[in-house]
């Protein structure tokens, strides 16, 4: 009793001191509802980036295809434009 009662007088004076910190953090258990649905909004957001990444890198992939064809397309004209007759 006198324990918690010299504890409360120390955590009324130093209310920032680490030693209260501590408690408090320990003290709350468990998640509350805020910080799950946070939890919950975080993930959802992480798969939807990676959707999207995923969707980004199959239109790099198919640009960099079109751009070889066009490459591939285009050069011969070059060559013949370039060399002498």
């Amino acid at each position: 009793m006198q324990l918690r009662e010299a504890d409360e007088a120390i955590a009324k004076r130093h209310p920032d001191s680490l030693s209260n910190l501590i408690r408090a953090t320990k003290a709350g258990g468990g998640d509350s509802a805020e910080v799950s649905s946070l939890k919950a909004r975080v993930a959802e957001l992480e798969a939807a980036a990676a959707k999207e990444d995923d969707v980004g890198q199959r239109r790099l992939h198919a640009l960099r295809q079109e751009l070889d064809k066009v490459k591939l397309s285009v050069r011969p004209l070059l060559l013949r434009r370039c060399t002498p007759p």
